[in-house]
């Protein structure tokens, strides 16, 4: 079929859907579902067993409105293609998240891409090494020193923290028995070393080539480590998210946007632009610039199977309605 919607992902074979021509019973509660179970995410009928499974590189939560229908709603599909790494709460029962560890992808005003909230963390982490260098400086505790004054024969002691007279007397034994110790290795290591050295050298006073040289590995540029370790995502209307992304408990989060993906979700989007993804869109979306971004291993699809239900309904409902939409 021409024209289909992510033909250049790597999607395991559909027919299978196509074969799920009757509602099955869920094997957990029981109840007549299609493709899979919404309620408790697992596949049902033929399905079973039969469904590609993901495994992600990061936790996802994701939090879904009350009055969001869970047989429309695109966020089971995380849920049940990896179960592992998606956990899905009905708001407002949600948990309590740590700014410093959790990041909430939803567009607004004070979102940014997740190239630059990497690009302020390196901003920050560098200030506070500095900051943290200065205060050790300033704020490190001064060391005793013993000063001999002749004409009392006594010691004048600066203050410090410390024990005893006698204790410092045998940590000041036991520095200087170390460091004669390691310059006695480092003696012996130059004489060594100079000895070797000569001996690598002909009788011109070139070196001599080295037969078993171990090759000088390349240094590698490594990417940066995620300042998160889990993401949450916002499945709603956009007239519904409101009272979700502005709830104590997600105000604080550090917030992320994808401008660079359009969406081929089929419902109305409330003329809102074609940048605004469908749930399970923002969660594939963002895992291909997490890892394009975090991960060393080369993208080789590794989550195209997230939108196997997706791209199965889009191109269905592409080639079955003329408009390609419906409510």
């Amino acid at each position: 079929m021409e024209n289909q919607v992510f033909s250049d992902l790597k999607i395991e074979n559909m027919h299978i859907l196509d074969a799920a021509e009757t509602r099955s019973p869920c094997p957990k509660c029981g109840r007549s579902r299609k493709y899979f179970c919404y309620t408790c995410f697992v596949a049902v009928g033929l399905l079973q067993g039969r469904i590609p499974l993901v495994k992600l590189p990061i936790k996802v939560d994701i939090i879904k409105h009350p009055n969001e229908r869970d047989g429309k709603s695109t966020a089971c599909h995380a849920a049940v293609l990896a179960n592992d790494d998606v956990t899905i709460y009905t708001f407002p029962c949600i948990p309590e998240y740590d700014r410093n560890e959790v990041i909430l992808v939803f567009p607004g005003e004070d979102a940014v891409s997740l190239e630059t909230l990497i690009q302020d963390q390196s901003t920050c982490g560098t200030e506070n090494v500095n900051s943290d260098l200065n205060s050790t400086s300033e704020d490190a505790p001064k060391i005793a020193v013993h000063k001999k004054d002749d004409s009392t024969n006594n010691s004048i002691e600066h203050p410090s923290i410390g024990s005893s007279e006698e204790n410092r007397v045998s940590d000041s034994c036991s520095r200087n028995t170390d460091v004669r110790k390691r310059k006695h290795g480092l003696d012996n290591a130059d004489r060594q070393y100079s000895s070797i050295e000569s001996d690598e050298l002909d009788r011109d006073g070139a070196p001599e080539e080295r037969v078993n040289a171990e090759p000088v590995a390349k240094k590698t540029k490594t990417k940066p480590m995620p300042t998160f370790s889990k993401v949450v995502f916002i499945d709603s209307t956009w007239k519904q998210s409101k009272t979700i992304f502005q709830d104590e408990r997600l105000t604080d989060l550090r917030r992320v946007e994808l401008k660079r993906h359009k969406t081929n979700f089929w419902r109305s989007q409330d003329s809102r632009p074609d940048t605004y993804l469908s749930t399970i869109e923002a969660v594939y979306y963002f895992l291909c610039d997490y890892h394009r971004l975090f991960v060393e291993e080369e993208y080789d699809g590794q989550y195209d199977n997230l939108l196997f239900f997706f791209t199965y309904m889009c191109n269905k409902i592409k080639f079955s309605n003329p408009k390609g939409k419906f409510k």
